[in-house]
């Protein structure tokens, strides 16, 4: 983690961005990858000192739609081993080979994600970790888990989190 941050040149001056996309309708509004990459341009543009962006997503059209650049700034990604395509959920398709390690690929982002100055975010639980594992970071959602699922830990992140 610590290599992959340095060689990447994570840190506070990077922005992290989470997309939960797939399932997370059932939980919280769905957020158009367009929208959130349009959005998350604009708010770039209020911060200063921004180098860089660590991008996690369980969603493979994200990764690639964010690849193609936010804000002229340099995008970053780990190698998961899995993610869903066309929003088919990969972690709700059963027991198979290879859950451990998207659950390994789910921990290393949260991690990753807490490394950087900013935290912006849809609502899920992998990403309201990142807040916690780095107390001091700025948070900004997109989007609010419908009253039925806010559950503690996601009431904790968004007391103060900012709405964009």
């Amino acid at each position: 983690m610590d290599a992959f941050a340095r060689e990447h040149r994570l840190g506070a001056h990077t922005l992290s961005l989470h997309y939960r996309g797939t399932d997370k309708h059932r939980e919280a509004p769905q957020q158009a990858v367009a929208d959130v990459i349009e959005r998350v341009s604009r708010y770039i543009d209020t911060l200063q000192g921004v180098e860089n962006l660590f991008v996690a997503s369980d969603e493979s059209a994200f990764i690639e739609a964010a690849s193609g650049g936010i804000a002229g700034l340099p995008v970053i990604s780990m190698d998961d081993s899995v993610r869903g395509h066309e929003g088919k959920p990969v972690h709700l398709q059963g027991l198979k080979e290879g859950n451990r390690a998207m659950g390994y690929d789910a921990v290393r982002n949260a991690l990753m994600l807490s490394r950087g100055g900013w935290l912006c975010r849809t609502s899920s639980f992998l990403s309201a970790w990142s807040a916690v594992f780095n107390p001091d970071i700025k948070v900004a959602v997109f989007n609010a888990p419908y009253e039925d699922a806010t559950w503690r830990l996601e009431r904790v992140v968004l007391q103060d989190a900012l709405r964009i």
